[in-house]
């Protein structure tokens, strides 16, 4: 992949040139080289990668001459948000999906986050034209077939996952989920983070200045980034989900597995196996860590199993945490979308770690202090 192509591709398309932050080209770098250097894979994905990359620096262009214009906004704090981390496949988006029935809260919708300028208004964020384009495509995508809803889907008006913003800083573990990225997955455990989360936060208070509301935002992967997710939001309280760690790695082999698909690429299953159990196992013991250093206070403890069977009763509980009125209206809110987005309502996701030549024995090592810890409820 030719980046200096790419980045003048961005530019040509929007017409600006200004990236007035250049800390995303260390990770371009890294992804593009790992990328280039996989010369088996099919044409067709090195164009879907290189068509992603470029959308994404599209955006970032758009936001960095937004901020450059009203550097007013970036003063301004992003207060309380409520950011929910965790294993993937763990209930994170269920919960975020949840908040975000509350509409005096304030979600980051799918939408935004890769078309972030101009901002919305807090009468428009459902209604922008933008939005209302990509949900009518995405509506027909799915009656077309609809598999593509049954392990992960959210419309444009839903709430999304904050790695949509770390992309555009080219830091995210998304890039080593949608392919087989072994180096550039190392890479992004142990690198500087920091600009990610400086970028989020310039994003954030663009998309803060014309609406209202606390911000809830998720990313599962947050979990391995917490001192730095700290550092830039110190008021973040943060929800912790928590599951069967044995059976969110099956899950989350499939749906690595579903992604490698969907880019057009043979799943190696030896590898998922190897890569998946690996990050899972990161995405427990990092925050561990880290939450004996920050303290327990700006955690919260929500178990997926409580959570399915009763998630009204457990959205209250988390409210009363937060100090929040859960109000009537919120309940109604909140029961109304669980009627109308029942579990499985695309189809049933089944999946099991023989599929992947795993099992409890082989991956206990990996848990064994992680649940010595919680009072995990094992499904399995």
């Amino acid at each position: 992949m030719n980046i200096e192509k790419i980045i003048e591709d961005a530019c040509r398309e929007t017409n600006l040139d200004r990236f007035e932050q250049a800390s995303y080209t260390e990770g371009l770098r890294v992804l593009t080289g790992e990328i280039g250097r996989n010369q088996s894979w099919p044409r067709s994905t090195r164009l879907m990668l290189e068509s992603l990359i470029t959308a994404l620096l599209v955006n970032r262009l758009k936001v960095e001459e937004y901020a450059f214009r009203r550097r007013e906004l970036l003063n301004q704090p992003i207060e309380r948000p409520v950011i929910v981390l965790g294993m993937p496949r763990t209930g994170t988006t269920l919960v975020s999906q949840l908040l975000g029935a509350d509409r005096t809260r304030r979600s980051l919708l799918h939408w935004e986050a890769i078309d972030s300028i101009p901002p919305p208004t807090s009468e428009t964020m459902r209604t922008d034209p933008r939005c209302v384009a990509l949900r009518e495509q995405q509506v027909k995508l799915v009656k077309g077939d609809p598999s593509f809803g049954i392990i992960h889907w959210e419309f444009a008006d839903e709430p999304t996952e904050c790695t949509m913003i770390h992309a555009q800083d080219f830091k995210s573990p998304v890039w080593s989920f949608t392919v087989p990225l072994p180096e550039y997955a190392r890479w992004v455990l142990e690198c500087d983070i920091r600009s990610a989360y400086q970028y989020e936060q310039k994003v954030l208070q663009i998309l803060q200045s014309k609406t209202t509301g606390a911000w809830n935002l998720k990313m599962p992967s947050h979990a391995l980034y917490v001192r730095q997710l700290l550092k830039t939001f110190p008021t973040a309280r943060i929800v912790w989900t928590h599951r069967d760690p044995y059976l969110t790695v099956a899950s989350a082999c499939s749906l690595m597995r579903e992604r490698h698909r969907g880019f057009r690429l043979a799943p190696d299953l030896g590898f998922i196996a190897r890569e998946t159990s690996f990050l899972v196992a990161e995405h427990v013991l990092r925050p561990m860590a880290a939450r004996d250093e920050v303290g327990e206070e700006a955690f919260y403890d929500l178990h997926y199993a409580d959570l399915l069977r009763d998630p009204v009763r457990e959205l209250r509980k988390l409210y009363d945490w937060l100090g929040d009125p859960f109000t009537e209206m919120t309940e109604s809110a909140i029961r109304q979308w669980l009627q109308t987005h029942p579990q499985g309502k695309f189809g049933r996701h089944r999946y099991s770690l023989d599929e992947f030549g795993l099992s409890i024995e082989r991956l206990r090592p990996l848990f064994d202090d992680y649940l010595g810890r919680f009072s995990i409820e094992l499904e399995a």
